[in-house]
């Protein structure tokens, strides 16, 4: 249901849907509640009722919603009955959703505590550095998001505070792969933290960064961190984007003790990058 206005009755069928296992014949895989007109308190919780004992849903799409702290309240409860109940919903997407008081993002991740989620897509929902912190907490503690491999944050209002938040607990987590923080308001002191706490983490094989208003030091820790992390697959960063191939380069480079500190902002394109990504390619070939 797209661009479309979700009455009382459809609630009430999707409810009947996702709570019934007999019904439908073929099961609901991925539930696209994107942009529908009236979806109020009432009819968030007839749906996120039916989602506790439902077995087939794995994707849940509520983008471009008016969230407010009952409806947030109610997506909690679901994402933490569905896991309970051995559900399969895995990925939570809310891109452009608003949500109303600051209590809502201590509602949501009540829920996202709680469930079996692997991915969840927030962009540009104006989130600041507030969700950043609790987000920072969740994962760093190992009974909290334990599953959860991979987030997008994409166009929020993130700052410094929420990025160093995001790094402690990075440096504590093994199970996030992909982070994305692009186009927030990460400066200097929270490009250094984050690039600091992923010399510490082993698990995390991409960070895409670029958009944020960074300077010289970051981009500076950034490049050293690309040297000594043997993790990391797609690094984004500034001007910057580096792959798998040109992560494992840096690294060779700095084993064999070049540097690229101070590189221009296409570190892949420097002379000893380029010179290793052509025998590294020749090696391969």
């Amino acid at each position: 249901m797209k661009e479309e206005n979700l009455d009382v009755l459809s609630a009430g069928i999707i409810n009947k849907c996702l709570c019934d296992p007999s019904q439908p014949s073929n099961p609901i895989a991925q539930l696209k509640l994107s942009s529908c007109v009236n979806l109020n308190d009432i009819k968030m919780n007839d749906i996120s009722v039916g989602l506790f004992t439902n077995k087939s849903v794995r994707k849940l799409d509520l983008s471009k919603t008016k969230m407010s702290v009952i409806m947030t309240k109610s997506l909690a409860k679901a994402l933490e009955q569905n896991n309970i109940y051995g559900g399969q919903l895995r990925s939570l997407v809310l891109d452009d959703c608003t949500f109303e008081g600051k209590s809502s993002s201590t509602e949501l991740f009540e829920g996202l505590n709680k469930s079996a989620l692997t991915t969840l897509s927030l962009q540009r929902c104006h989130l600041d550095d507030s969700f950043a912190k609790a987000l920072g907490e969740g994962i760093g503690a190992e009974e909290k998001l334990k599953v959860l491999s991979s987030i997008n944050l994409n166009g929020n209002l993130i700052g410094d505070e929420g990025a160093l938040a995001i790094s402690n607990g990075l440096e504590e987590n093994q199970v996030l792969l992909v982070l994305n923080l692009v186009q927030n308001k990460i400066g200097d002191d929270g490009g250094v933290a984050l690039a600091k706490a992923l010399r510490k983490n082993t698990k995390l094989e991409s960070l895409y960064f670029k958009g944020n208003p960074i300077q010289e030091g970051a981009i500076a820790a950034f490049t050293r961190t690309a040297q000594v992390n043997s993790c990391l697959r797609n690094l984004s960063y500034s001007d910057s984007s580096l792959h798998r191939q040109h992560m494992s380069v840096m690294h060779l480079l700095y084993q064999y003790g070049f540097s690229t500190y101070g590189a221009e902002s296409h570190l892949s394109k420097t002379p000893h990058v380029e010179a290793a990504d052509k025998s590294m390619e020749s090696k391969i070939g």
